[in-house]
Parts: structure tokens; C-alpha cells; sequence
């Protein structure tokens, strides 16, 4: 009878055990998922200890249900910024007359090269999606060298042989900017 009584006991206290391991298993894990045009840094907490990186998830897809697994989708597609030069950055030509444009810069994080980026090049805050994350990218580390270049290339010519000279100024643009992204994990052209 008492041997009954006992496993009947461990029954009880196994079912219970089981049944809080599965609900805080439950409360702990997530499905994280990243949509189309994304790859997903994912990074996994700890009760105790310190977050760390889990691994890398292109989108459309997700890991299934991990625990304490969280994402930070990074947006692989090509984003087109806009230098504006006009009032107070008009830009002086050759002959000292001031010109007025615009440069249009494309810039693309490649995407097996996502780790690399988020732990060398951008900042994220709790909260933060990854077009915002792309553009802070863009913000510190090319838009003041691709705006120096855009004065450098127009300020070799005359005014009037600006407008002529487009193709040959964006490539210049372009050239200098392979030179400064380099082996970076993002690309950056002026079109």
C-alpha cells in the first residue's frame, strides 16, 4: 500500500514538475520571424550570463519556437539616399560661380555579410527595425565622405562644363567610394 502511495506521489510530483518545466519553457522561447528582404541577427538571451549571437536567418523564415531567442531583422535591399547642395552648401565651380544639385547615393548591406555589420557598424537600441539601423549606417560611416566628394568632383570644373560632365562626375563619385567602402559589408554607389 505504501509502495502505491509513494509512486502515486512521484506521479504527481513528475506531472508537476513537467507541467512548470513546459510553461516556463513556453514563457522563455519565441518565433522569431524575418520577412522578405531581410536577414534576420539573431541573438539569444541567457537567465543568467549574457546575450550572445545565435546566428544569421534570411527572410522570409524564422527558427520555430527557441528559447530566449530574439531577431533583429537588417534590411538587405538597396536604399537611395539624397545629397542636397543648394543655399547654404551651394557648391563653388572651378570659375567661382555657385552651383545648386543634388546627388543620388544607392547603399545595400550585403547580405551574407550581416553579422559583420551589426557588430562592427551600426548601433541598436532595444526596439529599433532594421530601416532605421540602415540608415544610422549610412549617417556615420558615408554620407559626409560621399558629400566631400561630391564638392571635390564639381569643384574641378568650370559651371557650364558641369552639366556635360555628369556620367564622368558620378563615376569619380563611385571610384572613391569603392575605395572607402573597400571591404565593408555594404555596398554604396552614386547614381
Amino acid at each position: 500500500m505504501e509502495s502505491k502511495r509513494l509512486a502515486l506521489v512521484v506521479v504527481i510530483v513528475g506531472a508537476a514538475l513537467g507541467t512548470v518545466s513546459g510553461l516556463v519553457w513556453l514563457i522563455g522561447s519565441r518565433n522569431p520571424d524575418t520577412p522578405a528582404g531581410y536577414v534576420g541577427y539573431q541573438i539569444q538571451g541567457a537567465v543568467f550570463g549574457r546575450a550572445k549571437f545565435h546566428g544569421l536567418q534570411p527572410g522570409p523564415g524564422s527558427p520555430g519556437r527557441t528559447w530566449l531567442v530574439s531577431v533583429v531583422n537588417i534590411s538587405v535591399t538597396p536604399y537611395t539616399y539624397t545629397e542636397e547642395f543648394k543655399d547654404r552648401d551651394d557648391v563653388l565651380a572651378k570659375d567661382n560661380l555657385k552651383l545648386s544639385f543634388r546627388i543620388h547615393v544607392t547603399f545595400r548591406i550585403h547580405p551574407d555579410r550581416v553579422q559583420e555589420f551589426v557588430e562592427k557598424y551600426s548601433t541598436i537600441q532595444k526596439g529599433d527595425e532594421g530601416e532605421k539601423i540602415v540608415k544610422d549606417a549610412y549617417s556615420n560611416f558615408v554620407r559626409e565622405p560621399v558629400r566631400t566628394y561630391a564638392r571635390d568632383e564639381v569643384q574641378k570644373l568650370d559651371d557650364l562644363l558641369v552639366k556635360d560632365n555628369l556620367t564622368p562626375i558620378g563615376t569619380a563619385i563611385t571610384d572613391r567610394l569603392k575605395g572607402l567602402t573597400g571591404d565593408t559589408p555594404f555596398d554604396v554607389r552614386s547614381v
